[in-house]
């Protein structure tokens, strides 16, 4: 007779304390647990060949024909019940094992998914980067008008401080027209009158005269005296 196999716990490798310790360990061990169910299911074949050709010989041989029925009747019993046992735990370690296999490619795809969302949210920071430096190229670069009031000889790099402040504040852009300042207007009549005062006058009576040139007065003296 057969004794009823029993089917061990999930994970369970013989001794106490030596369980499986990471995550490949323990998928080794349900498919090694498949593998030997499955086997022990596969040796029930022979063991059943070899219990009916003992019952038949013993059915022949015998005088108590009806004792080795009882017999055979028990053993067909027990060993219907040690092949179903023997399916259960086939199919409970396959299921086992297949859940296990579905976990992990659960696993999987959740890391191609959160993979696919880092590579996506990449590309869309890439345009948007690609696009603001494409519009910072594309802007056109605006030059202001300014204008440089006009002087002669070394008085344009001797320009007083005050006219390039507004030399300055002339050439930034405006919202509107400004007018002109108090110091532009000082300066301009200062450089009037300096232009002025580099003329040589002279007076006679209230009539002002342009001062001739003291060779010119030669001259005309000269003239008189050939004459």
């Amino acid at each position: 007779m057969l004794p009823p196999h029993h089917s061990p716990a999930a994970g369970w490798t013989g001794v106490v304390g030596a369980g499986p310790t990471t995550v490949d360990e323990a998928s080794m061990e349900r498919s090694k647990s498949f593998i030997k169910a499955l086997q022990e299911l596969k040796n029930l074949r022979p063991q059943l060949y070899s219990a009916s050709e003992y019952c038949e010989k013993s059915y022949l041989h015998s005088e108590q024909k009806q004792m080795v029925l009882d017999n055979l009747k028990d053993y067909a019993v027990r060993a219907v019940v040690n092949a179903v046992d023997h399916l259960g735990t086939v199919a409970y370690k396959l299921t086992d094992l297949f859940e296990q296999q579905a976990s992990e490619v659960s696993n999987l795809e959740l890391k191609v998914v959160r993979l696919n969302q880092q590579v996506f949210t990449c590309q869309i920071y890439t345009d948007k980067e690609g696009f603001r430096q494409q519009q910072m190229v594309g802007m056109d670069i605006k030059h202001h008008k300014h204008y440089i009031l006009p002087s002669s000889g070394q008085k344009t790099n001797q320009a007083p401080a005050h006219l390039r402040t507004d030399i300055d504040q002339e050439s930034k852009p405006r919202p509107y027209p400004s007018a002109k300042t108090l110091s532009w207007h000082l300066a301009s009549e200062n450089s009037t009158t300096a232009k002025r005062a580099d003329k040589p006058t002279f007076m006679l009576g209230d009539t002002v005269s342009p001062k001739l040139p003291s060779g010119n007065l030669r001259l005309m003296d000269d003239n008189h005296t050939a004459i």
